[in-house]
């Protein structure tokens, strides 16, 4: 009960509108369509459009979203530009406001495995990732506590490593590779063979999971 308020007080911020959490989640699943469509009342005028699908509008339609519908008005606060002030504004949360880390573990493992039963791939770009999230050097990077919960026997979703746009970072993936091994040989977290068949298996997913 208490996070369905702490989710309804941030809404009431953005948008000062109260709505249940069950208006709040089908407005937030239903950010996919496209405004253009979504907001046009007749079939006619969306066929104007450069964007309409007729797919999208029978869906639009099979989930009942009309002018009178609260998740219809929601959304149409989401795409508001008036609201954009306060949606785009920068707070701080408590990241144990409403769980602690111990639950917070127990909530990304339950994600995690979810990921797992859906074969949902995770791609990790050690880089960017580190240098564009709240980390200070590769210590505190995510993969080292999904390789540890996989020893533990947790299931996880197969994981791939990536590298970004050579332009934006200067990397590679034969870097991304490497300093995966060099932090977890030189952090004393594993020895060099178990390193090795760390490298291995991602590489091995990286393979079966690629795209070309």
């Amino acid at each position: 009960m208490e996070l369905i308020q702490i989710i309804q007080h941030y809404y009431w911020e953005v948008y000062n509108r109260h709505y249940s959490i069950g208006v709040i989640k089908k407005s937030w699943l239903a950010r996919k369509y496209c405004p253009i469509t979504l907001f046009k009342n007749d079939i006619e005028d969306a066929k104007l459009t450069s964007v309409f699908d007729i797919d999208e509008w029978e869906q639009i339609k099979a989930e009942g979203l009309s002018i009178s519908d609260d998740v219809y008005q929601s959304l149409y606060l989401y795409h508001l530009n008036l609201q954009r002030v306060n949606y785009e504004k920068i707070i701080t949360i408590n990241t144990e406001e409403t769980f602690n880390s111990f639950e917070l573990e127990l909530l990304q493992k339950e994600v995690l495995n979810y990921m797992h039963k859906k074969q949902i791939v995770i791609e990790t770009l050690p880089t960017s990732n580190v240098r564009i999230g709240h980390h200070n050097d590769y210590s505190s990077y995510h993969l080292w506590n999904w390789l540890e919960w996989e020893n533990e026997g947790c299931p996880l979703p197969p994981i791939v490593v990536g590298t970004d746009d050579t332009g934006i970072f200067a990397t590679n993936i034969l870097n991304e590779f490497a300093n995966i091994y060099c932090y977890l040989t030189n952090s004393g977290r594993t020895n060099h063979n178990k390193a090795f068949d760390i490298i291995k298996k991602l590489d091995y997913n990286s393979q079966v999971y690629k795209f070309t």
